[in-house]
């Protein structure tokens, strides 16, 4: 094999009582039972907490269409990169984390810039239901 008869014999040594198994599924398949998941955790928050009421009106404004593009590319991009990088044969896909690390670092940027155009002011807190729904979404 080799023409090192030592690294031969490791290699045989490793591999003589090793059973065949099955191949990894591709990975938008093994995406789709996180997919289910995520949906149902959505439509879930939506029965609680139900939709914003102003959402008809959120739905015209370019910047809010941004922010949720942006938040669904960044979480499909980054679930289709951890699942394809996991698989051991996947060395040319070196360029598949650019992808949700570009949409990390366009929405840092859109964070700097809003910061930068609206300042830096926090509204106040609203701690009778904002901080109880917050504690659901994070649970």
């Amino acid at each position: 094999m080799s023409g090192n008869k030592s690294l031969d014999l490791l290699v045989s040594n490793l591999t003589e009582d090793l059973s065949p198994v099955r191949p990894l599924a591709h990975p938008a398949v093994r995406a789709l039972p996180w997919l289910f998941l995520s949906v149902l955790y959505a439509v879930g928050v939506i029965v609680f907490l139900g939709l914003r009421p102003d959402l008809p009106y959120k739905l015209h404004s370019a910047e809010f269409l941004f922010e949720i593009g942006l938040a669904f590319f960044t979480g499909v991009t980054a679930a289709l990169c951890a699942l394809w990088m996991c698989v051991p044969d996947m060395r040319g896909r070196v360029w598949l984390p650019a992808l949700p690390l570009t949409a990390l670092a366009v929405f840092l940027f859109w964070c700097v810039l809003e910061a930068l155009t609206e300042g830096l002011l926090l509204p106040a807190p609203h701690w009778d239901h904002c901080f109880e729904d917050g504690l659901f979404l994070g649970a």
